[in-house]
């Protein structure tokens, strides 16, 4: 546990110098708004809308008021934040802060504007109050970092496994330019990962079929849900694995053989016919019960979230997304995958495997994990195919402005479980070679996301498509701003303005500076891996 707090700790303050201090995404607008009308007037009516995009993200009620179209849960969970930073805020320490303050993009002022043109708003208040709160997703992205580390050491038991593999997830995925935003994405991470580990302890820990866990964990996914309703993708494939009887599969599998025996391999089809025989009449009892107890503790949260969708919209099933004021903008229209796909996972503005190459990692060890952790392997893999190909089939697929895909950022924990299983068994059989190999590679994921969390993204794409505007060139045409090369951040991500308002006081240019943070990170990296090598016997154990 000491390890998991600490590596969480270093998580804040490397974000911390990371972050954007301030809400650029007009969906993090809207729920700020949201949260300070809760926080202010106790209601979710958002007032007034954004001056640069009216009607965006809020739909007209049927009484006549308008609503956020983003899940409660984020603007609920920010409330203590905001009236937090009211009270800083009342002592006016933003009058001599200056250039110190985070711009945000969709205050009233135009931050926006502010922000390209390297200029100090007048009116400070409104930037300090955005400022402070948006530390949010700071601490929610740490405790994702947390919860990995934990759901890695309960699949390994290795403390060294967890913290590699852990330091990989936090600053070698998209995790890091995420902690500096205020979308909602990272708090519905943590609530799904907490209901993921929930259903893993009650199986790898505590060995037995909790029901307490089992009901912790619905409940837990069914506050993901709340925060982004697409986390109720999530729910058949975690009441499966959480109700179904996961005996050990090692006898079966051949990792419990005797050493002499060759290991038994397994396909996938064989797996499959092998967990259907599991369903036997005495089992389908304590499969249906365990079902009905994960079940219990979600729908609570899901029929709360139609009420709330009833009392707003009329409609159980209307979040907003549906509704003509969000259907100008191109969002929630069903189309045909097949672009949605080539975007969502090779295109050059919005690629998974570009924009998070730590994945192909845990791709490439899938299939011993597959062997070892089968039921949890197709749990993994039909939710995350599931996940893929519903966002495939949104006009919205790209998520709008934000470093790679965003909403599939929430698959990213559960597709590198595979590396803190590798991680583990290389350290399990003192391979120090490979370990060394997977230092220098996640040196090269982070040095990659550094780059992402150092360049500021949200004006990249807007200065692109002002450009487009000046030449007569409608750059979202055919999403020619995310399948181009000629556009892709990947490329070209800092010639644009630099990010981190801490690091703006840094007088280099962003390749310089971004040469001399992966330097650092370099340093780093290497003496974690000597301290770790200390505990290791200087053999090779080849394997």
């Amino acid at each position: 546990m000491k390890y998991a707090i600490r590596l969480s700790l270093f998580a804040i303050a490397i974000f911390s110098i990371m972050s954007y201090w301030g809400i650029r995404a007009p969906d993090g607008e809207i729920v700020f708004r949201t949260t300070q009308a809760l926080a202010t007037r106790g209601t979710f009516e958002v007032s007034g809308m954004l001056t640069t995009w009216k009607g965006f993200g809020l739909p007209e009620g049927k009484d006549g008021k308008r609503y956020s179209l983003f899940g409660p849960g984020e603007a609920i969970a920010a409330v203590p934040l905001y009236k937090i930073a009211e009270l800083i805020n009342s002592t006016e320490w933003y009058f001599n802060a200056g250039s110190l303050v985070g711009i945000s993009h969709y205050t009233d002022d135009d931050g926006l504007t502010h922000f390209i043109n390297e200029e100090i708003p007048q009116d400070l208040e409104p930037q300090a109050l955005r400022m402070i709160v948006s530390v949010f997703n700071i601490l929610m992205a740490s405790l994702c970092v947390f919860m990995f580390f934990l759901t890695i050491k309960a699949l390994t038991g290795s403390d060294h496994a967890a913290l590699f593999t852990g330091i990989l997830f936090a600053f070698g995925s998209l995790i890091f330019p995420y902690s500096g935003t205020f979308f909602s994405e990272l708090l519905a991470i943590f609530f799904v990962m907490l209901s993921f580990y929930m259903l893993l302890y009650n199986k790898v820990i505590n060995t037995t079929h909790s029901r307490l866990c089992l009901l912790l964990s619905g409940f837990s996914l069914g506050l993901a849900a709340a925060t982004h309703i697409t986390a109720i993708l999530f729910a058949p494939f975690f009441c499966i694995y959480g109700a179904f009887p996961d005996r050990n599969d090692a006898q079966s599998s051949g990792e419990g053989q005797r050493p002499n025996q060759p290991r038994v391999k397994t396909s996938y089809y064989q797996s499959i016919r092998h967990y259907l025989r599991e369903i036997t009449p005495e089992n389908i009892k304590a499969i249906l019960i365990n079902g009905l107890i994960f079940t219990a503790g979600f729908m609570p949260i899901l029929s709360l979230i139609g009420y709330f969708n009833f009392i707003r919209f009329d409609s159980v099933l209307e979040t907003g997304h549906t509704l003509n004021v969000t259907s100008q903008f191109g969002y929630g229209v069903f189309v045909a995958p097949w672009r949605g796909l080539r975007g969502l996972l090779i295109s050059p503005g919005k690629g998974l495997l570009f924009f998070c190459p730590a994945i192909i990692l845990g791709l490439i060890a899938w299939r011993p994990f597959h062997i070892k952790h089968r039921l949890l392997s197709f749990t993994m893999l039909a939710a995350a195919l599931t996940r893929l190909i519903f966002i495939a089939t949104r006009s919205d697929w790209h998520g709008g402005f934000g470093v790679g895909p965003r909403l599939l950022i929430v698959l990213i924990p559960f597709l590198m479980l595979p590396i803190g299983e590798w991680v583990g068994k290389m350290i399990n059989v003192k391979n120090v070679k490979a370990i060394f190999y997977f230092t220098l590679i996640s040196l090269i994921c982070i040095a990659q996301q550094i780059y992402f969390s150092l360049g500021e993204i949200f004006s990249y794409f807007h200065i692109i498509k002002w450009y487009g505007i000046n030449h007569g060139v409608n750059v979202f045409e055919g999403n020619r701003l995310y399948m181009s090369w000629d556009f892709s951040p990947l490329l070209y991500l800092l010639n644009g303005r630099r990010g981190p308002l801490l690091l703006n006081t840094i007088d280099i240019n962003n390749y310089a500076l971004w040469l001399l943070l992966i330097g650092g990170t370099a340093l780093l990296l290497l003496l974690l891996y000597l301290s770790v090598r200390k505990n290791i016997p200087s053999k090779v154990v080849e394997k």
